[in-house]
């Protein structure tokens, strides 16, 4: 029985689109992205390379930056990953017009222009707000653990580092002592025959450090737990609680908007959440007011920023942050302790300092005046309504010690307690349902960087670095948001709103 099928004949020769814009979809993320890096300020990339033409050519920065927005904007951020991709995904070879890009360039270029990249957050964040998706009547903060690019095995105390480096020294002159034996007044730069093929001395030097490292961690266990310890292979980590139990990484911070557009995001070592909270407060506020955003309304955060510095703190936004946790919270809120303030009290003690304040500067004049001899002992103890012994014992002390001793003032009246302040906010009407709108803005956030694009692990290693890719990577997710809001009428639409001269960060 004859059948019908579309043939697949791979041996056809074809010729592709001379289009590229054939290639994909108009609507696709790539064009969004190419379109955006034109509107960007690239100002401090262009700046960094010479006026006058000479020297090799380089790769335009502003298709640079597409690579790389469009790459972490997917969850991209391998450099051998990225040179893969501009040979066999459509995306990439538009973005690099069909050339293959290297990844000792694209480090290259990652490591050279690391501010400016961490800066083009700002510049992305400014699209999202002239499009009108950044609304921050309420900003959520959060925090995430994401492992390093090393080992918790690799922690040392400084012992152990001191530990390790003497054995190398003292095995480095046991060398050089078996060597003179062996070799005499020869050079002694004769390789032992087990070392001579390179395979045979790799394998022999990682068998060697393996041994040592063993020794390490077998003298750690004998020792104090709370001994400062140092990562060999990324110093900048630190071990961090998750939810999971420890990991060796870094603790990254993000600032977010009912849209779930990030309007803050920084990356520390530190594994507290609530050392994090003013600065991401002020991350935020300084980045909206570059972009002419609105201002923040209420900020929540949940209990791991909950302190009396935090509770007490004047920002400007209201603050919301949980003393309990979320499931507790309504019965904290029910069984509160009533805030009792005393207006009279604290009156009482502000006039209290000031009359203190009052008799000792007087006190003051009047020894002074006994001192320069302008007043007699007996006149001078008659104005303070002491003893002239007494008013001896103040000159003394005052020719003596260069001042006289102030009286301790009054302790302040009693203050609410962080908890019972925060519990009173939480009080107020419709405080509850604001501080359960971070289960919708932040945690997804969180969710989409690290399930959907892969943020789990650091590709680079240091502090700055993964700053920068912890950054990047929230710009991606940024652009992301700006697209889905505007893909149905991408085009005429996107240019109406931001026309090329409309930005300059």
């Amino acid at each position: 029985m004859p059948k019908n099928f579309i043939p697949c004949d791979r041996d056809q020769q074809r010729l592709l689109p001379i289009d590229m814009r054939e290639w994909l979809p108009k609507n696709h993320l790539v064009w969004f992205v190419i379109d955006s890096v034109k509107l960007l300020n690239l100002e401090a990339f262009y700046r960094v390379y010479r006026d006058d033409g000479w020297g090799r050519a380089a790769y335009n920065p502003a298709m640079m930056v597409t690579l790389l927005l469009y790459a972490y904007s997917i969850g991209v951020r391998s450099a051998r990953e990225i040179e893969r991709r501009t040979a066999e995904h459509a995306p990439f070879r538009i973005i690099t017009d069909d050339r293959i890009i290297d990844h000792a360039t694209i480090c290259r270029f990652r490591t050279r222009h690391r501010d400016a990249l961490s800066e083009l957050f700002v510049g992305v964040l400014g699209l999202c707000a002239d499009a009108g998706i950044v609304r921050p009547a309420v900003v959520a903060i959060d925090g995430t653990k994401v492992a390093a690019n090393a080992s918790a095995d690799r922690n040392l105390t400084r012992e152990q580092l001191e530990e390790f480096a003497r054995r190398v020294f003292d095995e480095a002159e046991a060398i050089d002592a078996h060597e003179d034996e062996l070799y005499g007044d020869k050079r002694g730069d004769e390789l032992p025959e087990h070392l001579i093929d390179e395979a045979a001395r790799i394998e022999w030097l990682k068998n060697k450090i393996a041994e040592r490292q063993l020794e390490a961690n077998a003298k750690a266990k004998n020792r104090s737990q709370r001994k400062a310890r140092v990562n060999t292979t990324d110093p900048d980590s630190a071990l961090q609680k998750a939810r999971h139990g420890y990991l060796q990484g870094y603790n990254g911070q993000l600032a977010v908007t009912p849209a779930q557009i990030v309007v803050a995001a920084d990356l520390t070592a530190d594994n507290n959440d609530n050392l994090q909270f003013k600065a991401m407060v002020t991350q935020a506020t300084d980045n909206l007011e570059a972009v002419a955003a609105d201002g923040i309304g209420t900020v929540v955060a949940d209990a791991g920023y909950f302190d009396d510095t935090n509770t007490f703190l004047e920002l400007g936004p209201r603050l919301l942050i949980t003393p309990v946790s979320s499931r507790n919270l309504d019965e904290a809120i029910a069984t509160r302790e009533p805030v009792v303030a005393d207006p009279a009290a604290h009156a009482r003690w502000v006039e209290d300092i000031e009359r203190l304040q009052l008799q000792a500067d007087a006190r003051q004049r009047v020894v002074d005046g006994y001192v320069a001899r302008h007043v007699t002992a007996q006149e001078a103890a008659q104005a303070l309504g002491v003893t002239i012994g007494y008013v001896y014992a103040l000159k003394w002390r005052l020719t003596r010690r260069g001042h006289l001793r102030q009286p301790p003032p009054p302790p302040p009246p009693p203050r609410p307690t962080a908890t019972q302040v925060m519990l009173e906010r939480f009080a107020k009407p419709g405080a509850v349902e604001v501080y359960r709108m971070r289960a919708k803005t932040v945690e997804p956030v969180i969710g989409q960087l690290k399930h959907d694009r892969g943020l789990r692990q650091f590709v680079h290693r240091g502090e700055a670095a993964c700053r920068c890719e912890f950054i990047m990577m929230n710009t991606g997710h940024n652009l992301r948001k700006l697209w889905t809001s505007c893909q149905e009428s991408l085009g005429t639409l996107f240019c109406a709103l931001f026309p090329p001269t409309a930005r300059a960060f």
